[in-house]
């Protein structure tokens, strides 16, 4: 049965939070949504919105505290405010990859899986090479233990010592590459590109640390710009906005400087 229409002046958001006694002040507590992103989703107002995900998944919260089906409540949202690109409203349980639709709103199943292995087998890469990179170190270590000892073993007369340098020690270059450690002071929304490519789509629990490795760029979109802490290539990042602000930045190894704290 189709969701009864409302007035257009009307919003069951709002309805549905007076009804409960409810404040903007005291859901923007329990979710980590900005009163202004608050204000926006009773009056429909998507243009004062993040989109996308972001959207979607403020509808599904603001909904799930004044007691509303979230879904429901977002088929009724997405009906005021459609998007520029056909959107699946995944049912509860259900995750979406966005931004991946076939004809008629469908994905055929050859992609689907391929997208779903992709990030295993990245993954796999990663830790293999890591772990071959650690056995290499520790070869390495080993061998200049025993050189160390051999050393030590000879005269002290036959020993030389290394010629005295006046030359200043200068950090290590970054080698072209970005590493960002994201660590949000409290909850926050995150989601992230690298190298052109969606890794990270959540809301990130405060303390909670996440890393991102790139060669060309990082995209970032933050629903809480004065939680989201992070570092650039270890060192400590700038705050991208105030409290509750939405933000998206992107940062490559050619302006990453100026995302670091002066």
């Amino acid at each position: 049965m189709p969701d009864a229409e409302l007035p257009e002046d009307r919003s069951s958001l709002r309805e549905a939070r007076e009804r409960r006694g409810l404040s903007l002040e005291e859901i923007a507590n329990t979710t980590k949504i900005s009163v202004s992103a608050l204000e926006a989703l009773e009056r429909y107002d998507a243009s004062s919105l993040p989109g996308g995900i972001f959207t979607r998944a403020f509808v599904r919260s603001y909904a799930t505290e004044v007691g509303l089906d979230p879904e429901t409540a977002l088929r009724e949202f997405l009906a005021r405010c459609p998007e520029a690109e056909p959107v699946e409203v995944a049912g509860p349980g259900e995750a979406r990859a966005p931004g991946l639709l076939g004809l008629g709103g469908s994905r055929p199943i050859g992609l689907r899986l391929a997208l779903l292995a992709a990030p295993l087998v990245a993954l796999g890469v990663f830790v293999g090479v890591r772990a071959c990179d650690d056995r290499a170190s520790a070869r390495v270590t080993d061998s200049g233990a025993q050189a160390v000892a051999d050393v030590s073993a000879v005269a002290p007369s036959a020993r030389r010592d290394p010629p005295e340098t006046t030359e200043p020690a200068m950090p290590p270059p970054v080698e072209g590459g970005l590493v960002m450690e994201i660590r949000p002071s409290r909850d926050c929304w995150v989601a992230a590109t690298v190298d052109g490519e969606a890794v990270l789509s959540r809301l990130m629990r405060a303390g909670e640390r996440q890393t991102l490795r790139a060669a060309e760029v990082i995209t970032v979109n933050v629903g809480d710009a004065g939680a989201f802490e992070y570092s650039l290539n270890d060192e400590p990042g700038r705050l991208l906005g105030g409290r509750g602000q939405v933000v998206t930045e992107t940062i490559t190894p050619d302006n990453y400087r100026d995302y670091l704290i002066p």
